[in-house]
């Protein structure tokens, strides 16, 4: 799967990340909500940061502390991580009413395969209200994730992206 994502020619990324932005700036969720989290996709991931021309809301990105990430809004200033990876600089701490979370694969149940780490799994744990969206290309949704521990955290939501090749 990672492989094909690293293949997806850029036009490709463009044009699915548009499509996510057509999607998801129509849902309840998104349209009743005004504190967004998103990150900075690498390996061509579906790109969420589209979602900044809407001047409406407020965007977070995550950065990781010690062995877990917290939020903070930031514009324009960051900097590349230990896992090359691009985080806030200096910027205020915030939580998210929603988060759009990276995915390796996802399920039909909102299992998700991240990167890893249980960044994710670890701050949605401590924070049940967030509404976490998982955001796929067509060709990450798997039949079944098995969990591995009692950390591993379902998401409330998917949206998942056709692509053409």
């Amino acid at each position: 799967m990672l492989s094909i994502r690293d293949n997806l020619n850029i036009s490709i990324v463009n044009d699915c990340s548009n499509k996510l932005y057509e999607i998801i700036t129509k849902e309840d969720y998104y349209i009743n909500h005004q504190i967004i989290g998103i990150y900075y996709p690498i390996r061509n991931e579906l790109n969420p940061r589209v979602l900044e021309r809407d001047q409406n809301k407020t965007f977070l990105y995550p950065k990781i502390i010690g062995d877990e990430i917290k939020f903070f809004e930031a514009k324009d200033d960051f900097e590349e991580n230990k896992y090359k990876i691009m985080e806030p600089k200096n910027s205020v701490e915030s939580i998210p009413e929603i988060i759009l979370v990276p995915c390796l694969a996802l399920d039909d149940e909102l299992n998700r395969i991240g990167y890893g780490k249980g960044f994710y799994d670890k701050y949605l744990s401590k924070h049940k209200k967030v509404i976490s969206i998982g955001i796929i290309y067509s060709f990450q949704l798997v039949t079944n994730i098995k969990v591995f521990s009692s950390f591993d955290v379902k998401l409330d939501k998917r949206i998942i992206i056709d692509y053409d090749k």
